[in-house]
């Protein structure tokens, strides 16, 4: 079976002299399935459907091509409804106005907690819109383990040789268009393998194993002497019927996808007016925020406790890796510190973030990250960048910890060891006592204005 012309351009964009099997050139359009129904995707599953249908016509099956699914049941079989929510009808995923009026009806008078468990139960990892990608992975998991034997069964038996059948008929240039080099345009710039990073909308990938994807260790299926039962005939018919189910599940996916990102936007907000209406936060925040990025530069690292931060500002920061960009985050906003955390369960960053300094002229003298002398021994608690069973081999040191940010407590805590720890305790940083009738200014013009009637004001005030 020769490709079209769109395969043609699409595939060897991969490797231009098409020369591996389908299986390779259909998964970066496949990955690219869970996020959104582009051209790249339209033209991978126009092959894997016109490969479906050529094995259906060889076997006899009786089909009609334009068959799909029941998407009424699949929504009411696949989709995972929150038992904090059993008044929610899958069905609403078919319309957008359907879902925001159950959200909206949901997160009146919430507050940021009561909202982002809402937000996790509808949009994070194994929630409602979740549910689409887990359902869209069984499909995509049989297209890659059986493509390459599909294609052999078309082969088998024909007039065509397989050399001559496929990719490798393009081989041929009588067959194709020349492809110099300058109509080869890098797979990137279509986005193709740009799935990873777009999907962190969802999740954090840098916590997600392959078998989130669907292309785990176990995909090829193979037993022990590598048989693998044949792709059976209900199953060709069920694969047809998905690729033509699929833009609609698309459409199904983009309400939540719109729903979710204004979940978030309103979560964000309330989150960030709690923690800013409460002043005394507020002001200590901005304080130990405040720096020079021109000869200091800021990094923030999210802890998974509260205790894990405290034990950072006493022994330092260990890191599996010599590199700061492995386990902090430069210049964070305030709001970028209220707002953040990853990880699946969101654990990283969640209560408290630390703040490391910087200062530029280290960084010419060898930095501020050092190794870890043999006799020296600290409390680890690595996150995900970091691999979850590694030891330490580095260390800032904790006078370059400025503090951190209990966000759990809404409180600043300084770190005394810091090395410019001074700097935070200034002489002005005068707290009246709540009692003391008399304004700052009437303070500061001391007894060169004494009136003896505020003496009795005073007195009468205090005595009360």
């Amino acid at each position: 079976m020769n490709l079209t012309k769109e395969e043609n351009d699409l595939f060897s964009q991969i490797d231009k002299e098409l020369l591996n099997p389908p299986s390779f050139y259909i998964e970066p359009g496949l990955m690219q399935a869970y996020l959104s129904n582009d051209e790249s995707v339209q033209i991978t599953f126009g092959y894997i459907k016109r490969v479906l249908l050529e094995v259906t016509r060889k076997r006899g099956i009786p089909i009609s091509e334009n068959e799909s699914l029941d998407l009424d049941d699949m929504l009411k079989k696949h989709i995972n409804i929150p038992e904090r929510f059993p008044d929610f009808d899958p069905l609403y995923c078919k319309d957008y106005d359907e879902i925001d009026r159950y959200i909206k009806e949901k997160s009146e008078g919430a507050n940021s907690s009561q909202l982002e468990v809402l937000l996790n139960d509808f949009t994070g990892p194994g929630g409602i819109r979740d549910s689409f990608r887990i359902f869209m992975s069984t499909y995509i998991l049989k297209f890659l383990e059986n493509i390459d034997d599909l294609n052999d069964e078309i082969s088998e038996n024909s007039q065509e040789s397989l050399q001559e059948d496929v990719f490798s008929v393009f081989k041929n240039e009588s067959n194709i268009a020349s492809n110099t080099e300058n109509e080869q345009e890098d797979i990137n710039n279509d986005g193709i393998f740009e799935a990873f990073e777009s999907f962190k909308d969802i999740t954090d990938l840098e916590d997600v194993s392959e078998d989130f994807w669907g292309f785990g260790t176990e995909s090829t299926g193979s037993s022990e002497n590598n048989h693998k039962e044949k792709f059976s005939d209900e199953e060709i018919i069920d694969c047809i019927r998905f690729i033509n189910s699929y833009p609609t599940i698309m459409e199904y996916t983009n309400n939540w996808c719109r729903v979710s990102g204004e979940l978030e936007q309103t979560f964000k907000a309330k989150k960030l007016d709690e923690f800013y209406s409460d002043k005394e936060f507020f002001e200590e925040f901005k304080k130990i925020m405040d720096h020079n990025p021109k000869k200091n530069r800021y990094h923030f690292h999210g802890t998974t406790s509260i205790n894990d931060a405290n034990s950072i500002l006493k022994e330092g920061l260990g890191m599996v890796r010599d590199d700061l960009s492995s386990t902090s985050y430069p210049e964070f906003t305030m709001d970028d510190v209220i707002l953040y955390n990853r990880g699946i369960d969101g654990a990283v960053g969640r209560d408290a973030v630390v703040i490391i300094d910087e200062p530029l002229n280290e960084i010419t003298r060898g930095g501020i990250v050092r190794s870890i002398e043999n006799e020296e021994e600290i409390h680890f608690s690595p996150s995900g960048l970091q691999g979850l069973d590694t030891k330490p081999e580095y260390i800032i040191d904790s006078k370059y910890i400025v503090g951190y940010i209990d966000k759990k407590n809404r409180k600043v805590v300084q770190n005394s060891r810091y090395y410019n720890y001074d700097k935070s305790k200034k002489e002005d940083d005068f707290i009246r006592p709540k009692e003391l009738p008399y304004t700052n200014d009437r303070i500061a013009e001391g007894v060169a204005n004494f009136n003896p009637k505020e003496l009795e004001v005073r007195d009468s005030q205090l005595s009360k």
